[in-house]
């Protein structure tokens, strides 16, 4: 048998023999750095999966993240617009409103003229009957009451001065304490200057408001005959 034949046999039959030769040629030493290289390449190879698996988890993540900003944006943008939309209503409304106040001025306008000529028709209704009662009541024969402004005084709706006697007429639609006032003012300023003259003041109305029982008692206060007119010669005195 030669050596090689020999040696193989020991190798393959005699563990004691091969394990001497694998010390000697440094088999162990290799064998037990391969196993520690293989168990490191492991060991990376678990933490490298690991991180994988982490960097697809985050992308999940971030993919979710994104998904939601996405949906927010959308949100905002709906909000966006449904207050551009909302304002658009607003500035529509304000228009609205000012055309309404625009058109409530334009009325309350119209109904002031419309009253303000109600109220001269009345005024006039009332002269032209009033000097009935002044000539049945005291004795003046008028055939028309025309307004006459006096010097220094003011205006009157109507004048009558025969010999020492003056009769001054006011008529109103309405009669309010501020109307009341204002003749009487009138009629003193003319008491100074017709001091030597009997005057006897008439004011004749229509319509009472509030106000009207407070003002009767201003003018009464000053011996004003106060008519209240409730149609053609119908004047009642009010007393």
């Amino acid at each position: 048998m030669s050596f090689r034949d020999e040696f193989l046999r020991l190798l393959r039959e005699d563990a004691g023999f091969r394990g001497e030769v694998m010390r000697l040629l440094g088999i162990n030493d290799v064998n037990a750095s391969l196993a520690r290289l293989i168990e490191s390449v492991n060991a990376l190879t678990n933490a490298v999966n690991t991180l994988i698996k982490e960097e697809t988890e985050t992308r999940s993540e971030i993919k979710t993240l994104q998904e939601g900003q996405n949906k927010l944006w959308e949100e905002v943008k709906a909000i966006r617009e449904e207050n551009s939309k909302i304002w658009l209503e607003i500035k529509a409304m304000r228009k609205n409103y000012e055309n309404a106040w625009i058109i409530t001025r334009q009325l309350r306008s119209g109904v002031n003229i419309v009253s303000k000529y109600l109220d001269k028709l009345l005024e006039r209704d009332v002269r032209h009957y009033l000097p009935v009662w002044i000539k049945d009541k005291l004795g003046f024969n008028v055939d028309k009451l025309k307004r006459v402004v006096v010097e220094n005084v003011g205006g009157f709706d109507g004048y009558v001065e025969v010999n020492d006697w003056i009769i001054v007429v006011e008529v109103k639609s309405t009669l309010r304490v501020r109307d009341a006032n204002d003749f009487i003012n009138r009629l003193a300023r003319l008491k100074v200057i017709k001091a030597n003259k009997r005057i006897t003041a008439v004011l004749a109305y229509v319509n009472d408001v509030k106000e009207t029982a407070e003002a009767i008692k201003v003018l009464k206060a000053y011996d004003v005959k106060v008519l209240k007119h409730h149609g053609e010669d119908d004047f009642e005195e009010v007393t």
